[in-house]
């Protein structure tokens, strides 16, 4: 619209609301009424069509002269509201009169145009209203509304995950208000907790959002420490627009420790019972785990237990379990024979999806050595005094070495008299029996014979030695004498002998 002055001062108010989307000028003119000698001018008014708040804006005033005179002493009259700021003008008002800035245009040629630039700041979100006059009664009103953007970030992350995973988060960036906002940056950054690689610790451009409108955002990382992840999200632009949004993530991690049982101390050709003890002490099932035990050369596995298998090639043995929870253990085991002499030392291990190895070792002596039992039996119950009577000596080796130079010795009591006979020796009241040669596993069987002297219970000593021994072994034969003549006064002096109980072992000393 145009609006031709003439010299009276006419007031033309011109009001316009501006679209989100596009730009409009506001013109007035009015046709003049006297002529074509009088000075014609033409007012423009150009704003933006959206401020944000708080954000300047930049307001152009155009006043051409379209007549074919000059117009002398032209001053441009604007009123600003009380709600907007004026930052800048060019040029600069000459006065100021209740919020109205006078501006000097000074003389128009006809054809000529002068621009007044206004730099204003609305401070609420009224809409910006312009009265502008000339002194030629040229006029114009305009009008902005004032936006105001409004940012919202929702994360979206996941409430646990396990050491080694990755934490993938979901932000939506939304603009929840009226007025579109330009150059949306969003800034991650985690408050607590550690993860590996640059998805929180890098800024993610977001650009423009319109009103009502959002944007999806994706974050990844690795969680590589137990513990609580908080993640802080900043929406943030230029103009001081900010929201922020905050995550939650529980990191837990399995963990494995393995303990490993056996004797300390083993005899050689004898089985030996092994326990393989894996505890989660974590607060995540160790999924997937795996118990190895690496089996030393001097032990063979005899059986395995708890479904474990042996490797045909390496010899090793694995168990594969499920999982093991929180808290919990899981035991193994298995048998092996001892095979061969010194220690032994059983390797174990264990492992898991995402959680590192763990072993231990478990050391067994593995020791050869005789084990000599002897034991001493009268053949005959009872014997007449004068009579001879048969003692049956067997010692046998148990244990796992060749016993060498074994001596044997009998001693008799003075009620009993030793009979010389082939094979041993009689010295005094001691019967010797030559060095003996025991190999492992095997028995020797000796005989000697004694005469009763005297009515009653008599004992007779037989001491088992070798070098390798460190202590002999004694154990005891019983002989029972009596009397022709007198048969009641052997059962006067008559001892019940100790006899060892079902299912022992004959009484040894050392």
């Amino acid at each position: 619209m145009r609006v031709y002055v003439l010299p009276t001062a006419i007031p033309l108010l011109l009001l316009f609301l501006i679209s989100p989307s596009h730009g409009q000028d506001s013109r007035a003119s009015m046709a003049p009424r006297l002529g074509t000698s009088t000075p014609t001018l033409q007012v423009d008014t150009e704003n933006p069509p959206a401020v944000n708040l708080g954000k300047p804006a930049v307001f152009t005033i155009r006043v051409k002269n379209t007549g074919s005179v000059p117009a002398t002493g032209v001053v441009i009259a604007t009123k600003i509201p009380t709600h907007v700021d004026l930052d800048e003008s060019k040029p600069k008002a000459t006065s100021v009169d209740d919020r109205t800035y006078h501006f000097l245009i000074g003389d128009l040629q006809p054809g000529q145009t002068q621009l007044v630039s206004l730099v204003l700041r609305p401070q609420s979100t009224a809409p910006i209203q312009l009265d502008t006059t000339t002194i030629f009664a040229a006029s114009t009103r305009s009008s902005a509304v004032v936006q105001r953007p409004l940012l919202e970030v929702s994360p979206r992350a996941p409430q646990i995950v396990e050491v080694g995973e990755s934490v993938n988060v979901v932000l939506c960036v939304s603009n929840v208000g009226d007025g579109d906002i330009t150059e949306v940056v969003l800034t991650p950054s985690l408050t607590k907790g550690n993860v590996d690689g640059t998805g929180f610790s890098k800024a993610v451009p977001v650009g423009t959002i319109p009103a009502g409108e959002s944007r999806e955002v994706r974050l990844s990382a690795t969680a590589i420490a137990r513990g609580l992840l908080l993640g802080k999200y900043e929406a943030s632009n230029p103009d001081g627009v900010t929201a922020t949004g905050l995550s939650q993530t529980q990191v837990v991690q399995p963990e494995l420790k393995i303990s490993a049982t056996g004797p300390r101390v083993r005899p050689l050709a004898r089985e030996a019972v092994y326990e393989i003890r894996v505890t989660n002490p974590g607060d995540a099932v160790a999924r997937s785990t795996e118990v190895v035990a690496a089996l030393p050369a001097g032990l063979t596995v005899t059986h395995i237990e708890d479904g474990g298998q042996k490797d045909a090639q390496t010899g090793t043995l694995s168990w594969n379990l499920t999982g093991v929870s929180p808290g919990r253990d899981a035991i193994v085991r298995f048998r092996a024979e001892t095979s061969r002499e010194g220690e032994q030392k059983l390797l174990v291990a264990a492992r898991a999806k995402r959680v590192p190895d763990t072993t231990a070792s478990v050391l067994t002596l593995v020791i050869s050595r005789p084990n000599l039992i002897a034991t001493v039996l009268n053949d005959a119950e009872l014997a007449a005094v004068g009579e001879s009577m048969n003692f049956q000596l067997v010692v046998v080796n148990a244990g796992s070495k060749a016993a060498n130079d074994v001596t044997i010795r009998v001693a008799i009591p003075a009620a009993l008299e030793a009979t010389q006979m082939p094979g041993y020796q009689v010295q005094g009241s001691e019967i010797l029996f030559p060095a003996q040669q025991i190999a492992a596993g095997e028995k020797v069987k000796l005989s000697f014979r004694a005469i009763g002297k005297k009515v009653g219970d008599h004992r007779v000593r037989v001491s088992v030695d070798s070098q390798i021994l460190g202590s002999e072994i004694a154990v005891e034969g019983i002989a029972f004498c009596y009397s022709e003549a007198d048969p009641a006064a052997a059962a006067r002096t008559a001892r019940t002998p100790a006899m060892p109980q079902p299912g022992t072992e004959p009484v040894l000393t050392r």
